[in-house]
């Protein structure tokens, strides 16, 4: 992981396997360290097995933070899957379309 600066605005992030309710607020944490002096942040959603909706939230609230400066990377099925389920796909979409 990297931190952000003039020359690398964007951080890279490594989600777990197994974002559930009990992991959103370590999640929360660790994004939050992630993005103290970050223009964006770059996700990587690929070994995403399990997200629950107090996960998607956080992202939502990082998303927020950073005025929608988040980019998913990886093949990410699980992470489409939920938030298509909670009437988020567009979102997730935007992430994606941020990615290239």
């Amino acid at each position: 992981m990297t931190s952000g600066t003039a020359s690398n605005p964007d951080v890279a992030y490594v989600l777990p396997s197994r974002l559930d309710a009990p992991a959103a607020p370590g999640l929360a944490e660790d994004l939050r360290s992630h993005m103290a002096d970050a223009a964006g942040v770059k996700i990587d959603i690929s070994a995403v097995a399990l997200i629950d909706t107090p996960a998607i939230e956080v992202l939502l609230a990082a998303d927020r933070q950073l005025d929608g400066q988040i980019t998913l990377t990886g093949t990410g099925e699980t992470v489409s899957a939920a938030m298509t389920t909670l009437g988020l796909a567009e979102v997730y979409q935007r992430w994606r379309q941020a990615d290239g």
